[in-house]
């Protein structure tokens, strides 16, 4: 399998602690522990092509661990409905807690939507065929509470693109962040053969970005906001004539995030400048632009009509504008219908009209007719000569 970047040096050694502490755990059974791990092979390993995180690992080994420990589930395979239904309720009210600061505090909205999905996905793998979720779990639904995301303006944008100081820093955080928006980890794994320029319909030359690694699903994209720092960027790289098959960037992921943050803090002024910030502020852009539901997901690597790519168009009112154009739409159609009907009313009453008229000249002819046949009997009845 081709080498992939690890997003972060410290992941697989959290990963591996986790899988020592599950296999320590004494509140597990031995049947649990070997279908938590099976499925950690199974999938995260090998996910569509391309392996999860260490760190995403470690979290599906923390969310089934906390499944197993509070269901009082033995054997998963032997799980009934009720047993998942008893233990979602205890999460969803507050009943399974986490030990923090001292205290017993029940696990945020987000935590618990992690969950909810962790064990959706294990049950998929572990009973389903990879693609269909068994009847025990597919009526679960993964509540999540979606905060208004934020995203730079477009004054914002103007001032990094004039402050950034180096080509690299420029293409990071403008054409990687804010243009394409890329996971770091999808940013981290970008190699120099996975950038190639195209000719679209009209003549305009784009850069087309192939996202080979993702902890969604691959995707092809293009750049249109800043075509001439890939330019510029790709100039300086092949300069130094260096392999096509290696990483574009040398450093690590918690080094490229820096970027950002220094960014933030040197030109705007903030600390949250982050890749996730100019990630939102990539999707905020282009729905404002105009693509549709679909076209985002894909871009961003989210399934179709995703719940998150339409709480941006939400935000920006996309979709009330376009339910609102479906109502002007409508309401054009039916007055269009409503005069089509109306003329073909006026037609066939000028029809009618029509055959009336006719129908009357045609009588006053024949009386004319008839009085004029009288008139010449009644002549000649009183003409002396006869």
């Amino acid at each position: 399998m081709e080498e992939i970047r690890k997003s972060k040096p410290h992941e697989q050694k959290y990963f591996n602690q986790a899988v020592i502490n599950l296999s320590k755990n004494k509140n597990i059974t031995s049947i649990n522990k070997t279908y938590i791990l099976g499925f950690i092979r199974q999938h995260c390993e090998i996910s569509d092509g391309t392996p999860l995180s260490f760190s995403r690992r470690s979290r599906y080994i923390h969310h089934l661990t906390k499944f197993s420990e509070f269901s009082g589930i033995k054997d998963f395979k032997k799980a009934k409905r009720e047993d998942i239904e008893n233990f979602v309720i205890k999460l969803n009210n507050g009943e399974i807690t986490q030990r923090r600061h001292r205290v017993n505090m029940p696990y945020s909205i987000k935590t618990i939507g992690d969950t909810l999905g962790a064990i959706k996905t294990f049950y998929k793998y572990l009973e389903g065929d990879g693609y269909t979720f068994p009847k025990k779990v597919a009526w679960i639904k993964k509540k999540t509470k979606f905060l208004d995301p934020q995203s730079l303006t477009e004054s914002q944008v103007e001032k990094l693109k004039a402050g950034l100081g180096t080509i690299r820093n420029r293409f990071m955080v403008l054409v990687l962040g804010c243009d394409l928006g890329l996971r770091p980890n999808e940013a981290m794994n970008l190699r120099r053969r996975d950038i190639t320029k195209k000719i679209t319909s009209d003549g305009n030359e784009v850069y087309k970005f192939h996202v080979t690694v993702s902890k969604t699903k691959p995707r092809t994209i293009s750049t249109r906001l800043f075509p001439q720092m890939v330019d510029l960027f790709l100039d300086e790289y092949d300069r130094k004539n260096r392999d096509p098959n290696m990483f574009i960037f040398d450093c690590s992921q918690p080094a490229y995030s820096a970027i950002f943050k220094r960014a933030g803090e040197s030109i705007l002024n903030i600390k949250n400048l982050t890749p996730t910030l100019c990630r939102h502020t990539s999707v905020t852009t282009y729905a404002i632009l105009g693509l549709s539901s679909s076209q985002l997901s894909y871009r961003y690597g989210h399934t179709f009509n995703s719940d998150v790519i339409n709480h941006y168009l939400s935000r920006i009112g996309r979709l009330d504008d376009e339910g609102g154009e479906k109502i002007d739409a409508s309401k054009s159609i039916k007055r269009d219908n409503e005069n089509d009907d109306l003329k073909r009313k006026i037609d066939i009453l000028q029809d009618q009209m029509k055959n009336v008229r006719q129908d009357i000249m045609a009588d006053m002819e024949r009386m004319f007719s008839k009085v004029i046949e009288d008139g010449k009997y009644s002549s000649s009845a009183h003409n002396p000569n006869d």
